[in-house]
């Protein structure tokens, strides 16, 4: 549906070229749909879709409170449904005719509302509808709604492939959406195109799913987990890290500092360690046992918190391409994650 591409595709060419040749293109474009209907009355009351792509059609520089181009889709989508269903069933066997009216669908934009956000909610309360579309998250990884690619601000020409930036500057670096110059009219266009495709699942979908509902739900602590490496030996875990990946930003949001992505090592702890304090860069290791478990070079910020679950997000392979999604900003070496992420897939995860 042209709704994302890979932000950081130098890193993904880090996988092994068999493992590439299973896919056919460097992003995943699979949309799922869950759609929800009434037992009794046949009515459609929602559908969840889930699909991978950034919610950064807006750029850092909006500020205004935005749901992005999931929001727009889910605005589209209800819109649509209200005044599509109004006196129609909307059951599965009563989908014919809508799929042809999905073939011409346009998105209505949205409907008006007043100044406050109260009335927001009233323009959905007084349209009578229960109908509740959902724009869900998927497997996002680097996935960016700027389609387009990115570009250097100043001159217009394509950014340095390796390392996303113009000159050495990671800022002049921006991703363009499909409305470039305009970003509303990306996250419009964006929206459109994941509502569209929802609009056919939905109409078209006739597998009725059956069994219980259940879920998983687990807090794991990874800061004080013993890891068994080759030659039995055993190591330890310690408080997580950031790398000067993190510091670059994407191409969807620069970072600062003079980073780039693809940098491995820091060059320039010094003036990071004297704007931000004892946690950052080189010598900012604080403590005897998280200078063991890493090289200074390889630091920017000690993370004191809980939160670790970026883990879970990087691809160990890509890793080594220090960027933003895959890179320096993964918490955890790289052997450490790799054996974390067996032992979590053998049980440790489970409730």
């Amino acid at each position: 549906m042209n709704a994302g591409i890979n932000r950081s595709p130098s890193a993904y060419l880090f996988n092994p070229p068999e493992e590439r040749a299973r896919y056919p293109c460097n992003i995943d474009t699979l949309m799922t749909l869950l759609k929800f209907v009434d037992g009794k009355s046949g009515e459609s009351i929602g559908a969840f879709s889930w699909f991978a792509t950034h919610g950064t059609s807006m750029s850092k520089d909006n500020k205004l409170v935005s749901g992005d181009n999931k929001g727009a889709a889910a605005r589209f989508f209800e819109d649509w449904f209200t005044s599509t269903f109004k006196k129609t069933s909307t059951s599965i066997n009563h989908s014919t005719k809508t799929s042809k009216k999905a073939q011409a669908i346009k998105a209505t934009g949205g409907q008006p509302c007043s100044k406050t956000a109260s009335q927001g909610f009233k323009v959905r309360k007084n349209d009578g509808s229960r109908f509740v579309g959902a724009f869900c998250q998927s497997n996002v990884g680097d996935v960016s709604p700027n389609v387009l690619g990115a570009f250097c601000t100043d001159s217009g020409l394509p950014c340095d492939f390796n390392h996303s930036s113009c000159h050495g500057n990671d800022l002049l670096c921006v991703g363009r959406g499909p409305g470039y110059p305009n970003e509303i009219l990306s996250t419009k266009i964006i929206g459109e195109r994941q509502f569209q495709e929802a609009v056919n699942l939905f109409t078209t979908a006739r597998e009725e799913l059956s069994g219980k509902i259940d879920y998983r739900h687990v807090y794991l602590n990874f800061t004080d987990i013993e890891v068994e490496l080759e030659g039995n030996k055993v190591v330890k875990t310690c408080p997580a890290a950031l790398g000067p990946g993190f510091a670059a930003g994407t191409t969807d949001g620069p970072g600062a500092f003079g980073f780039q992505q693809g940098d491995t090592k820091i060059l320039r702890w010094v003036s990071l360690t004297l704007i931000l304090g004892r946690n950052v860069g080189g010598k900012g290791v604080g403590n005897k046992e998280e200078s063991r478990n890493r090289r200074p070079d390889e630091v920017i910020a000690i993370i004191m918190c809980e939160s670790n679950e970026r883990v879970s997000n990087s691809y160990m392979v890509e890793y080594r391409g220090g960027v933003y999604g895959h890179g320096n900003n993964n918490w955890w070496r790289l052997k450490q994650f790799s054996r974390l992420a067996v032992r979590f897939s053998q049980g440790q995860g489970r409730s």
